[in-house]
């Protein structure tokens, strides 16, 4: 094993660089799931607001006739 200057061997080198790249891969992971997450509550969101104008533009036009 190679020993570097400041004393700390290069496996463990590699591995402080691994467990960096994870704790990295796994926030990136939970943004993702985070932004999902948010998007399809907006959705349905979206979707609630669509079809209680819907039923206003339905009883407008019924209080019309």
């Amino acid at each position: 094993m190679f020993i570097s200057p400041s004393g700390v061997g290069r496996s463990t080198q590699q591995a402080r660089y691994s467990l960096l790249q994870l704790i990295d891969s796994l926030y990136e992971y939970r943004s993702i799931i985070d932004r999902t997450i948010h998007h399809s509550h907006f959705l349905c969101w979206e979707a609630k607001l669509s079809t209680e104008a819907e039923s206003y533009k339905i009883d407008a036009e019924e209080w019309a006739k």
